[in-house]
Order: structure tokens, then sequence, then C-alpha cells
């Protein structure tokens, strides 16, 4: 079993580091970036570097199935398992995802540990 963890790590350092120059980030990227800010709209570089570490694959929901085409949400696929920055230890199934589950960044301040 694998836990990516380090790579939602990674990618929010780099997130912070860029922040002053990162104007394209949809909504302002927040002052404090979180694994919820990832997952949208940085999901695709977290899935490339999840995947160059572990192995696997880097797939789009919609590649699944197409009615996760609202999604736009790019996942590591490994041993039949999807991981996300939000999902470090993997889901079973897509539906898992917070994602798709529509949890906002509020729900998701509310729900954390």
């Amino acid at each position: 079993m694998i836990n990516t963890s380090d790579i939602t790590a990674e990618i929010l350092s780099r997130l912070t580091k860029l922040k002053p120059i990162l104007t394209h980030f949809p909504g302002n990227l927040p002052d404090f970036p979180n694994s919820w800010d990832i997952n949208c709209g940085w999901c695709e570089e977290w899935a490339i570097t999840a995947e160059a570490k572990y192995g696997g694959e880097v797939i789009w929901l919609d590649q699944i199935d197409e009615s996760y085409f609202d999604f736009s949400h790019a996942v590591l696929l490994l041993d039949g398992k999807f991981y996300d920055s939000q999902h470090p230890t993997g889901v079973s199934s897509p539906d898992e995802l917070a994602l798709v589950r529509g949890i906002t960044r509020d729900d998701f301040f509310r729900n954390k540990d």
C-alpha cells in the first residue's frame, strides 16, 4: 500500500513558492493552499508527479466513464485504486473522491481532523 501524502506536500510547496506569479489560478490561490486547492487546478500536476514516483497511470475521470465529464479531474490509477491529493491511500471507486462527492472548500475545513 502506498501513501501519496509526500506528493501533496511537494505540490503545496510549489504552489506556495509560485503564488506571487500565479495569476491564472481559478478563483485566486489562497494564502495557505491545501489539498482541496490542488484538486481544483493542479490535479494533473499532482497526478503526473505521483505517477513518476509510484508508477501507475494518470487518467482523467471522463476516460473511465462519460458521466464524470463535468469533473475534469486527473487522478493516479494504481493497482485498482484512485489517488488524488485528498486521498493519499486511494479509494476503490471515483465515486468516493471528495471532488466527485461535491465536498466544497468550506466543507473540507469543517471536516478536517
